[in-house]
């Protein structure tokens, strides 16, 4: 949901900062002036935001962060081959309101209509990002935006993929690409967003190793030579693949009615207007298409043993097809209340979702009616709360009775950056699409399932910006998920899980411990397993050298976690299941980097997996194991044109 009651630009500035090469916003971009007599500053004022969040942000420049993983987070774990399906080792309830297809572990690798960003910008900016490993992994990123009236911004955006992996079999190959579109009028009353997303993920399925001991064995030094479970059926080509393709495309206006004003500007050359909303119409439609599909060309009947279908195995190919197209469309007024140095901010809308899911034998189309609120009064001074509520409620269609209530205060309690926040949140949910049908060629299985609810209950305190911990508790009734023979469950049991998070930064002058710390309890007998402890730890030294023309980062960097029954990936369903044979325990995981910066040119080198020289290789996931040590290298630069 999202209340936008005005859109006069805030814009951020970059700059380049010599006295600390931490922030990650920049003042001044310097133009390259190796071929000029005198040194001109070339400025450029651009702020960034996206649907989820419109507070305006400036780009982040700083080396502190690019040599890690750019797709995931510090929590994240995938297959062992970059770019590849993943799980989250800090729990986090991902199931949406609205209805979904229920794919999650590639959540990471996809752009979304509500998470692309929108510019302002004062001179057109690109930026390129590359990434290079170790066995062919490549990875580039181009992104362009620029104003084409002091009012219109447009936005361009591409992202390839392709990682072969260490082990045989895994190859994947992505595309992402993005358009977007911002325009406000001059006098500030109307605003427009326009939005094109596009997804698409290929990745070759080996099934896992066939033994994992074979780690272990000299004559598999080089890991292309493990057995695994799936065929080949060409060079480096897997019999089983897994195919996601997402199109969303989506346009919302806003016209705002209130009081108006406008000055000359010093020069007398410009009039400058002013705005302050009272009330609006706002309005959006949306389109999404999106495809899953698996097949297997070879398939091995043992393979197919937890679906008990293996009759059919024996005599052709699997193959398993979903498609979901959705219509949204979603109308709601805007109001916004001042007084007494007070505002408050409120939107209240209706909304329908059209929804056809197509599969092997299945052909549905359902109508899904919702309304949806949101309330905010923002703190505008120190001492003030900030209170914020969101609602959205369905009442028709097979999401009828689905919830979604967040609602959280906060305020600063010190001068010195001490911040508390405290909040609630409570989901209501139909099961996905892909746990009430599940189809291929040769069988299908319908379910019914009651709905499943999450309720939290969360703090955070912040002490400044280097020291804050997070609180979740969590109480989760009929969790839905795929038990071992990958048939859909509902837990009937009532599951608690406690969460802590700790983040805490030692800084000794140019020294800094940056330390990540998660405790997190759930009930042993709940399908919910994760690690009772996960941490990452950073030491690294960051300065300015060569006469302060050089900024640098380089340390080390420690990942670790408690043993526990880490989920199974089966490629089947394109996703985790519990299993409960293998208990995963890794020695710390190490990598070490040296990332630096000139002017607008960043880069980093980095060495992952550095135990790996002393012992074997770690385990992400039964029968899914970690690369081998690896040196990879990347880099930003962005050009003003």
């Amino acid at each position: 949901m999202l209340c936008i009651f005005s859109f006069g630009f805030v814009s951020a500035q970059l700059f380049s900062s010599k006295n600390n090469i931490i922030n990650s916003s920049e003042k001044k971009i310097i133009a390259d002036t190796s071929k000029k007599n005198s040194t001109l500053d070339d400025h450029i004022f651009i702020s960034t935001f996206n649907l989820q969040d419109t507070s305006h942000k400036s780009l982040d420049t700083s080396i502190r962060y690019i040599h890690r993983n750019p797709l995931q987070n510090i929590w994240q774990l995938d297959l062992g081959n970059f770019a590849t399906p993943s799980a989250n080792l800090l729990f986090k309830n991902t199931a949406p309101s609205a209805m979904s297809l229920g794919l999650f572990a590639n959540q990471a690798l996809l752009w979304s209509a509500e998470q692309v960003p929108f510019f302002n910008t004062t001179r057109p900016y690109t930026n390129l990002f590359y990434k290079l490993g170790a066995k062919q992994e490549q990875m580039i990123d181009v992104q362009h935006t620029q104003n084409i009236t002091p009012v219109w911004n447009i936005a361009v955006a591409y992202r390839k993929i392709g990682s072969p992996g260490f082990y045989k079999l895994q190859k994947n190959n992505h595309d992402n690409a993005y358009i977007t579109s911002h325009y406000h009028s001059i006098n500030k009353k109307y605003d427009a967003f326009f939005t094109f997303a596009y997804s698409k993920l290929q990745q070759d399925e080996n099934g896992g190793l066939l033994q994992i001991n074979y780690l272990d064995d000299p004559l598999f030094k080089d890991r292309r030579l493990i057995p695994v479970v799936a065929d080949a059926i060409g060079e480096n080509k897997s019999s089983i693949n897994n195919y996601y393709r997402k199109a969303q495309i989506q346009y919302k206006h806003i016209y705002s009615m209130g009081r108006q004003d406008s000055v000359w500007s010093s020069d007398s050359l410009e009039k400058i207007y002013t705005f302050k909303p009272y009330t609006g119409l706002a309005h959006s439609i949306s389109y999404a298409s999106t495809l899953h599909q698996y097949k297997d060309l070879a398939p091995d009947e043992n393979f197919y043993q937890k679906l008990n279908i293996t009759d059919f195995v024996k005599r052709d190919s699997v193959y398993n097809r979903y498609y979901l197209r959705r219509f949204t469309n979603k109308i709601s007024l805007l109001g916004a209340l001042h007084f007494r140095e007070q505002k408050l901010q409120a939107e209240a809308g209706y909304g329908l979702d059209l929804d056809q899911i197509s599969l092997w034998g299945y052909k549905k189309t359902y109508l899904n009616n919702f309304v949806f609120a949101t309330f905010t009064k923002p703190a505008l001074h120190a001492k003030a709360w900030q209170y914020e509520a969101n609602f959205m409620f369905y009442f028709t269609g097979i999401a009828l009775g689905n919830t979604h209530l967040h609602a959280s205060i906060s305020k600063p309690i010190s001068a010195q950056h001490l911040l508390l926040q405290l909040g609630f949140e409570q989901k209501i949910s139909t099961a996905p699409y892909q746990l009430l049908y599940y189809a291929n060629n040769h069988y299908q299985a319908e379910q019914s399932f009651s709905k499943q609810s999450s309720s939290r209950v969360y703090a955070q305190i912040k002490v400044n910006p280097s020291f804050y911990i997070d609180g979740n508790y969590y109480l989760l009734a009929n969790y839905l998920y795929r038990d071992t023979n990958l048939i859909a469950k509902q837990h009937n049991a009532l599951i608690p899980l406690l969460q802590l998070v700790l983040h805490k930064h030692v800084n000794y002058k140019h020294w800094i411990l940056e330390n990540d710390i998660a405790l997190q309890y759930n009930d042993k007998q709940s399908p919910i397993h994760i690690p009772l402890w996960t941490s990452t730890h950073k030491l690294s030294y960051e300065n300015f050298i060569l006469k302060k023309k050089l900024a640098i980062a380089s340390g080390l960097e420690v990942k670790w976690n408690s043993p526990y029954w880490a989920d199974q990936y089966s490629p089947i369903v394109y996703g985790f299941v519990p299993q409960y044979e293998n208990k995963i325990s890794n020695f710390p995981q190490c990598s070490a980097f040296f990332n630096f910066k000139v002017k607008r040119f960043r880069a980093f080198i980095r060495a992952d997996q550095l135990q790996q020289l002393f012992i074997s290789n770690a385990i992400a996931f039964p029968q899914y194991a970690m690369p081998n040590t690896g040196l990879y290298f990347g880099f930003q630069w962005a050009f003003i044109n």
